[in-house]
């Protein structure tokens, strides 16, 4: 039937798709000769190369060389007919003809497509435990497929691996991919992560020459950038315990104002490590530096001296700190950092902390400060004190003109939510309340909804559901009701958290009654969105994933959502599951991101297999290339004995992407 095909096909040439469909079907069948005599009837050049491919492919699985040979050379000289030669190796390597296979990778010229041939043939012979072998391969592939040839990689990624390498004790080799990162600032963030990863292993050793590859390079950055990468190389020599070091990269910071603050980052760091008695020395050396700052400057840094000298526990110059602000609303902040740290300071500084919050012009920001005094005070266990407080806010918030009362209203708001920390439910609900009458006098509609969104989503977090459903329903009955779906959104995703599914599915309901009625294509599509990602929050995936349904055309919105299902279904285990959404996804980098997430709950699960296959297909079907580091989780015999991993991931982008061609 066959041969009368092919003949017909000959007599026939007007009829391109009968050569087509018979070297297909011949293929299939595994008769390999008849498709290509097929195959090459085809005029279209581009389906004539994938055909014979296909037939080389499957020739070679079928130990058929002289078929694979034939069909190869009757390929155009393009990225296909390389491709597929190596295609075709592989399948003679599987079929135990490695001599063979070899011999057709070596007549592959160009230099990367034959470093992903030499590259498979050693995962091939390696799984056999010919290491030699395997090793051998490797290094070829390693000269074929330069440190220039995984530019495509993005320097995190490389960053990524090289973590990886550190992580499996390989330091070495992880140093030779940091390596590969262009940028020198970029580099030297890479050798500081190796530098804490080899501490955390123990590699002492390894610790100080990460340490000094990064100094080194710093003369490598202009001025600006310089200040910036020594203030973050300090803080992570202080980290991994080399004061020493960490203070040498302190005074090699030109800017007064980054110099205090990388000496703040180091101090913190050597308390981190039970340091204490140095973390004092360099906060006092901090406030000495302090002296040089004019008024302007000096605001930022000793904020933040004062907040290391907080966490650190030296309160007394946290205090001398906060009298130098001239900020009242930043010497606030600071004093009442120290009211939490000490029940004894609390009650020295209450009055004074009252005293200064009072020069606080912004009545809403005073009320909110004396509130969190408030906090502060309750967490001591003295509950009217706490009251008497809470009063004394509740009165600065009250004081703003009822001239402007959009922050009166949120004043009253944030108090509500205060009071709630407190364990004043009462106060809580009446503030909330208030806040509702006073929204009521808006004459602005979108202030109004503006307003109502913050009192029910206030209510919600306070476990009011009822409450906030009902502020809902005033939102939904106004002129504009389209403000209301994202407050119904966050009142559904509170009420799942509450354990209240039945009342989040029927608020998502709502959502999207109103997200219906939008006319305009491109809000529906965002606002369906919006939704899904609040269903999906509130643990509801399906309901998201159906509500995406309604709005399919909106992909570029959806994708995250998607791959966020994706995500969310693979952590519950159900992996099959979530591989069909990850395939689903329209948008490429979403559906990349989907599958890595897939493919590390396999490595997680420990079913390698699963997580090769995810790996191969995507490569094959979607020129999809995971990073270094998911394919060394993924893939550990990747990870070749001499660090060659990342030229052989190079070799297997150039296959991706002369498969696309």
């Amino acid at each position: 039937m066959l041969e009368a095909g092919i003949e017909a096909a000959l007599r026939l040439p007007s009829q391109q798709d009968l050569p087509s469909e018979t070297a297909r079907t011949a293929t299939e069948l595994g008769l390999t000769g008849p498709a290509l005599r097929a195959a090459v009837l085809v005029v279209d050049v581009h389906e004539r190369n994938t055909l014979l491919g296909t037939i080389a492919e499957r020739a070679a699985r079928d130990g058929r060389l002289e078929v694979v040979h034939r069909a190869l050379a009757g390929m155009s000289r393009t990225r296909k007919q390389l491709f597929a030669s190596v295609n075709a190796a592989e399948e003679l390597a599987k079929a135990g003809r490695i001599d063979d296979a070899e011999q057709l990778v070596d007549r592959v010229r160009n230099g990367f497509r034959r470093a992903t041939g030499l590259a498979r043939l050693a995962r091939i012979v390696g799984a056999r435990g010919e290491r030699d072998q395997a090793v051998s391969y490797l290094l070829a592939a390693e000269q074929l497929a330069p440190a220039g040839s995984v530019r495509h990689l993005t320097q995190f990624e490389i960053t990524a691996a090289a973590v990886a390498a550190a992580r499996q004790g390989r330091h070495g080799e992880a140093e030779r991919i940091a390596a590969l990162v262009d940028s020198p600032r970029r580099r030297i963030s890479a050798l500081a992560e190796l530098a804490e990863t080899a501490y955390g292993a123990g590699a002492y050793a390894r610790v100080a020459r990460f340490l000094t590859a990064a100094e080194e390079l710093l003369g490598d950055l202009d001025a600006d950038s310089r200040d910036a990468v020594a203030t973050e190389l300090a803080a992570t020599a202080a980290r991994v315990t080399d004061l020493d070091t960490a203070r040498r990269l302190v005074a090699l910071v030109s800017d007064p104002a980054m110099g205090l603050s990388a000496l703040t980052e180091v101090a913190r760091a050597a308390h981190g490590f039970g340091n204490a008695g140095a973390a004092g020395r360099l906060l006092a050396e901090g406030e000495k530096r302090l002296a040089g700052f004019d008024a302007d400057s000096s605001e930022g840094v000793a904020t933040e001296l004062a907040a290391a000298a907080v966490e650190i526990g030296d309160l007394d110059l946290a205090e001398r700190l906060a009298a130098g602000l001239a900020d009242p609303r930043l010497r606030v902040e600071v004093l009442l950092a120290v009211c939490r740290a000490s029940t004894e300071r609390l009650r020295a500084l209450r009055r004074r902390v009252v005293r200064e919050a009072r020069g606080v012009r912004n009545m809403r920001i005073r009320g909110e400060l004396i509130g969190s005094l408030a906090a502060a005070v309750a967490a001591t266990g003295n509950a009217n004190l706490a009251g008497r407080t809470m009063d004394d806010a509740e009165t600065a918030v009250r004081t703003i003109a009822i001239t402007n009362p959009e922050p009166r209203c949120r004043g009253l708001v944030e108090l509500a939510l205060l009071a709630d920390t407190l364990g004043d439910a009462e106060r809580a609900r009446r503030l909330l309340r208030e806040a509702e009458q006073l929204a009521a006098t808006y004459v602005d509609e979108q202030r109004h909804q503006r307003a109502l969104s913050h009192i029910a989503q206030a209510a919600a977090r306070l476990g009011l559901l009822d409450e906030a459903e009902r502020v809902t329903e005033i939102m939904r009955a106004s002129r504009l009701p389209f403000p209301a779906w994202s407050t119904l959104a966050a009142v559904a995703e509170r009420a799942a958290a509450l354990g209240d599914t039945g009342r989040a599915v029927r608020l998502i309901e709502e959502a999207l009654r109103i997200a219906r009625s939008v006319r305009d294509p491109k809000v529906r599509g965002a606002t369906f969105a919006g939704i899904a990602a609040a269903a999906l929050r509130a643990g509801l995936p399906e309901q998201a994933q159906n509500i995406l349904g309604e709005e399919p055309q909106h992909h570029h919105r959806q994708g995250p959502i998607l791959r966020d299902i994706a995500l969310a279904t693979a952590v519950a285990g159900r992996l099959p599951e979530a591989e069909g959404m990850a395939a689903g996804i329209r948008s490429p980098a979403r559906r990349r991101e989907a599958f890595e997430g897939v493919i590390a709950r396999l490595v997680e699960d420990g079913d390698r297999a699963e997580a090769e296959r995810l790996i191969v297909q995507g490569i094959r079907e979607d020129g999809w290339l995971p990073p270094p580091a998911v394919m060394m989780a993924a893939l550990p015999e990747v990870i070749p004995p001499l660090g060659n991993v990342l030229p052989r991931m190079a070799a297997f982008e150039e296959a991706a992407r002369a498969e696309r061609s």
